[in-house]
């Protein structure tokens, strides 16, 4: 079943993979740009190396643009991606619970 979720993930080729874009990854996208601005995509695409997540400046930029599209008119975009998150992870909480009932 494709959600919402699904169709707004954007890929990137990263070496012999391909990289995908998830809430976890435009929420650091997201911090980063609120302490570094939108001035210098490489800082940005930097301080995600820094965690382990490989995107180039330009997928970054191009992720932001994204984002400002997803929420447009919304002030709080980074709230609601934190949100949005939090949701994920208790679905996930879930889902390891019952698979350790199955045990």
């Amino acid at each position: 079943m494709e959600t919402v979720e699904n169709r707004t993930r954007m890929r990137e080729e990263v070496g012999p993979r391909k990289k995908m874009w998830g809430t976890w990854e435009e929420l650091i996208l997201g911090g980063a740009i609120l302490r570094h601005g939108i001035q210098d995509w490489n800082i940005v695409a930097l301080e995600l190396r820094s965690r382990n997540i490989y995107f180039t400046p330009q997928a970054c930029k191009a992720k932001y643009e994204d984002l400002q599209k997803r929420y447009a008119g919304c002030n709080a975009w980074f709230e609601e991606l934190r949100k949005r998150r939090v949701e994920e992870l208790k679905r996930e909480l879930v889902k390891s619970e019952s698979s350790i009932g199955l045990v």
